[in-house]
């Protein structure tokens, strides 16, 4: 006997959404693909500890072929350091090959030269881990 699987992966895995059936707003969004869902989790472990020299790893998950993926990474770089991320978010606004990350990492360009412009400040200190 002879068994044969076949698996097909669409080219962009777009992430599963929850809403509020009473409320329609939204709950929670999760990475639909296993091999996505692990990275992301990972680069939100190191964004919560605060590891800003991990930021060269954050740049070369930008380079994934999945749109959604490549949104979260760099939504994951500015909540770790935006300065380091503003490079990354520029080259993405203007040269990102899907047109709903490039429109929205316009907005979110002009959103943090707003903030700066204001003089707002980054965080850049970390609580110490709890034991």
């Amino acid at each position: 006997m002879v068994m044969l699987q076949l698996f097909v992966d669409a080219p962009s895995q777009v992430p599963m959404r929850e809403h509020d059936p009473a409320t329609g707003r939204l709950i929670r969004v999760a990475a639909s693909g296993r091999t996505t869902s692990f990275r992301q989790m990972g680069l939100a472990l190191l964004r919560a500890f605060g590891r800003h020299d991990a930021a060269p790893i954050f740049a070369n998950a930008l380079t994934d072929p999945d749109f959604s993926m490549r949104w979260q990474v760099m939504r994951e770089l500015i909540a770790l350091d935006a300065a380091q991320a503003l490079p990354h978010l520029t080259a993405m606004a203007s040269a990102d090959p899907h047109p709903e990350v490039r429109a929205a990492a316009q907005q979110t360009v002009h959103i943090l030269n707003q903030h700066r412009a204001a003089g707002g400040q980054h965080r850049t200190e970390t609580a110490p881990c709890p034991t």
